[in-house]
């Protein structure tokens, strides 16, 4: 039986005991420090990534995951029929989101994309959220409004995060602001 799986981009803050948990893909970014370039998750962790911030010449810089990544995720995660809840970033932030709607239009399977409107752990906690509900959900199929999506309408949590999520944002230096 298909089922709805999560996606989200490597900006999340989730732990690898939630990712594992709710089975949560997470597609990694890159980071570039110095002139070298690191996929966010894999080949730099989050504490190497402040420890080389710290001694780097310059600001570190992001880059959103090629289409390719996505389209390559995406079929792998709807080959078995399942549908695909994409969360990610903020579009304020980061061209992550519009690189996986371009990837969710060339792949065939069910894929929704939403812009969570955040980073880090409230981005985390609509993934939490999401990926309950989903495990409660058979599918979308039957019965849906046109004019809904699978995030409204298959996981009612999602506009109920959308009115009760704020971000906060807690800095013990003001070196890089």
């Amino acid at each position: 039986m298909s089922k709805i799986k999560i996606m989200t981009d490597s900006s999340v803050q989730l732990s690898p005991e939630e990712i594992e948990k709710y089975g949560i893909t997470v597609v990694p970014l890159s980071v570039t420090i110095d002139g070298h370039t690191y996929t966010d998750g894999v080949d730099i962790t989050r504490a190497d990534f402040i420890q080389k911030m710290d001694e780097a010449e310059k600001l570190p810089k992001t880059s959103q995951p090629p289409v390719g990544l996505f389209v390559e995720r995406m079929e792998e995660l709807t080959a078995d029929g399942s549908e695909v809840l994409g969360i990610f970033m903020a579009k304020t932030l980061s061209g992550t989101v519009d690189s996986a709607r371009q990837a969710a239009e060339m792949v065939a399977g069910k894929i929704t994309v939403i812009d969570c409107g955040y980073t880090d752990r409230s981005q985390g906690y609509y993934c939490i959220e999401a990926a309950k509900d989903a495990a409660f959900t058979l599918g979308v199929s039957r019965g849906i409004d046109p004019f809904m999506t699978l995030s409204f309408m298959a996981l009612p949590v999602i506009p109920k995060l959308r009115i009760t999520t704020r971000g906060v944002v807690d800095v013990d230096t003001q070196q890089y602001v």
